[in-house]
């Protein structure tokens, strides 16, 4: 019974009343069942599957009312005895249904059941136009043939995947059919090739909404880091392209503007972001490596990885050919040769939290392009970028490094880098949020999980305020090696060699060898070495320092401040060095040799000089 237009009375006016009702709210649905054996069915069920809606009982007969929310209009008409998805019979009203809540004295009210807040309706519920009467099928009438081919209208009327008809059969066959099929006949049943592709077109209309839900289920798409992502041979991988080529896969002929249309309607539908697994995980060729149990389990969607490196995980991998040469790059140094392997398996790791960037220096044939070389080829060209390190703040350069494990800037430009530039290097090395945009596309951000690696003659100088900042980043290797075509061992095509697969696999257990030994330590291998390099780099990029060698300390302390300051500003334009101020010279002077400023009087005057302390 429909009622429209009429004066809504309170609870206190109706009460004390004979008979009375409610009207049924918008976007809210009444299914209805006529009979105990329907009644009881659908109680079973709504136990069983915990659903939430309210239910109200006919006291004269135990039929049973439940009211559900409709928010999204997915019951385009209501009607009495509809067939619903699941096999019962049911009326349906929506709208502005009459609600009986007292007849004749009898009341209705309170309800059955009556919960917290009201679900959607569920999927079981949804009306479907079939003459397969599930309810009336026994052993022996076909049964499981009737439900390969009810799949199929699931699917196309009401556009289920395939883990909500697996869920529809599920309550059928435990909670309509009077003897439930086996679990093997319903897995048979179920299987993959059971079901067909869902209808994405009504008549010549193509339903981008339909395929793009299709494509969620299908392919687990997801957003990450702001992303859309499809799920791939075992990885999440981002980019439209992915994407189109999963549509195409499944229409050949679908025209790109219809693959534009799924493509925003995906982005809209998809806000919620999903947070990778945690960087223990390790994609490879033939399976999840698990670092921390030192296991390699089976690809699964549930490990939301987004790099695979193209080879196996094989722990009995070795190849002479890479301990050689890696020896011989490192000059037989143990310490170097740690801290090559370990530079490896950082790549691995898919985060930032170590903060550090390395840089190999050294000048002619000494391998550092050989290593590198190793490196691009153990990740695989989809796992990095080759930027040089001037390039890092460009518009459009921060986007190339969107998922990728590692940039490897092979023989860097040594040019001045100051501004944009160092504060773009730092945050990356830190694996700090950075901007980013495709062209013609909004800006977004994302926290970059790629690894810096520089080679060069002499690191480019730097200038910033927060020196001690970027020293903190840094770990650089010298390669000391000297190569020629004069060795005894000298191979032409060692460059092709390194790129097997023995090479490569091993490369691996080295790589992860050296990720725990520094994820355990929580740092990597020092050198002695290294650190000399640390110190030159900082002296190359602190004229103070430099100018401190061209002194002795006799020729400062006891001298006037700006005595000692101008000498300190004719070196550095001399140099080609930008000076600092005057305070701040006088604070670097007293940290360096441990001294502080005195006054004293000199000549009748007084003046500041420098002192030792004490």
């Amino acid at each position: 019974m429909k009622v429209k237009d009429v004066d809504l009375l309170s609870w206190k006016q109706v009460e004390s009343c004979e008979s009375f009702g409610a009207i049924l709210n918008k976007d809210y649905v009444d299914i209805s069942f006529d009979s105990d054996e329907l009644s009881q069915k659908f109680w079973d069920m709504a136990e069983q599957n915990n659903w939430q809606c309210l239910i109200l009982e006919n006291p004269s007969n135990g039929h049973i009312h439940s009211y559900w929310k409709d928010t999204k209009g997915r019951i385009e008409k209501g009607g009495k005895d509809k067939k619903l998805a699941v096999g019962l019979i049911a009326d349906i009203h929506s709208g502005s249904t009459y609600i009986p809540l007292k007849v004749d004295g009898v009341e209705r009210f309170p309800p059955s059941v009556e919960p917290v807040s009201i679900q959607e309706v569920p999927n079981e519920l949804l009306p479907v136009n079939t003459q397969i009467d599930l309810i009336s099928l026994t052993e022996g009438d076909g049964r499981n043939e009737e439900l390969f081919k009810y799949i199929l209208i699931l699917q196309s009327q009401l556009g289920l995947d395939k883990n909500e008809i697996k869920d529809v059969l599920n309550n059928i066959n435990h909670f309509i059919f009077k003897d439930a099929l086996s679990e093997k006949e319903m897995e048979v049943i179920t299987r993959d090739e059971a079901f067909a592709k869902p209808v994405f077109y009504r008549k010549k209309t193509f339903l981008h909404d339909v395929f793009a839900q299709y494509l969620k289920s299908e392919f687990c798409i997801k957003r990450i880091q702001g992303q859309l992502h499809v799920y791939d041979d075992g990885v999440y991988k981002t980019g439209y392209r992915y994407l189109e080529s999963k549509m195409v896969q499944i229409i050949p002929n679908l025209k790109a503007t219809q693959r534009s249309e799924v493509i925003k309607f995906l982005e809209i539908t998809t806000p919620e972001e999903t947070v990778p697994s945690d960087a223990r995980y390790i994609a490879f060729r033939n399976g999840i490596y698990d670092l921390a149990e030192k296991i390699l389990i089976p690809f699964s969607s549930d490990y939301v990885i987004t790099n695979k490196i193209p080879w196996d995980y094989n722990p009995n991998a070795y190849s002479e050919l890479c301990d050689k040469t890696l020896d011989k790059i490192s000059c037989d140094d143990k310490e170097i040769r740690l801290l090559l392997e370990e530079c490896i398996g950082y790549c691995f790791f898919r985060q930032n939290e170590l903060s550090k960037s390395f840089f190999l220096t050294g000048t002619g044939s000494n391998g550092k392009s050989t290593y590198l070389d190793m490196i691009e080829n153990v990740l695989g060209i989809q796992n990095y970028v080759s930027l040089d390190l001037d390039e890092l703040s460009d518009r459009f350069s921060s986007t190339t490094m969107y998922g990728k494990l590692a940039n490897i800037g092979d023989d860097i430009s040594d040019e001045f880098l100051q501004g944009k530039t160092i504060a773009q290097f730092k945050k990356i090395v830190s694996g700090n949020n950075i901007k980013a945009e495709n062209k013609g596309q909004d800006v977004y951000f994302f926290k970059p999980i790629v690894k810096l690696l520089f080679s060069a003659n002499e690191i480019p100088r730097m200038r910033n305020k927060g020196f001690e900042a970027i020293k903190r980043r840094l770990v650089i290797i010298p390669f000391n090696a000297k190569f020629s075509k004069d060795d005894p061992d000298f191979d032409s095509t060692i460059g092709w060699k390194l790129k097997s697969q023995e090479v490569a696999e091993y490369l691996i257990q080295l790589g992860l060898q050296g990720l725990k030994r520094v994820l355990d330590n929580q740092g990597f291998t020092e050198s002695q070495k290294v650190k000399d390099e640390i110190y030159n780099f900082e002296k190359n990029n602190n004229p103070i320092l430099l100018f401190l060698e061209e002194l002795e300390e006799h020729e400062i302390l006891n001298h006037e401040t700006k005595q000692v300051f101008t000498r300190y500003d004719t070196f550095c334009h001399e140099n080609g060095f930008n000076k600092m101020a005057m305070q701040a010279f006088t604070k670097e002077i007293k940290k360096y040799l441990k001294c502080e400023r005195k006054q004293i009087r000199k000549d009748g005057k007084r003046i500041i000089v420098f002192c030792r302390k004490g």
